[in-house]
């Protein structure tokens, strides 16, 4: 079994189109990604402000 899968995976021919899109759509990944820890970061920081504008501090 493992070998039909490397050999179906030698077999495959990417045009350099097809590997811009790929890298694309990786680069695209990549950003969502690091933007959605962006935004987790920003939402504690505001927490922590809005708790210490709470506090009177």
């Amino acid at each position: 079994m493992s070998e039909e899968i490397i050999d179906a995976a030698e077999d495959v021919n990417v045009t350099f189109e097809d590997q811009q899109k790929i890298n694309k759509f990786a680069r695209n990944t990549s950003r969502i990604t690091e933007l959605k820890e962006e935004i987790e970061v920003k939402k504690v920081v505001k927490k922590r402000i809005l708790f210490k504008e709470g506090k009177g501090l």
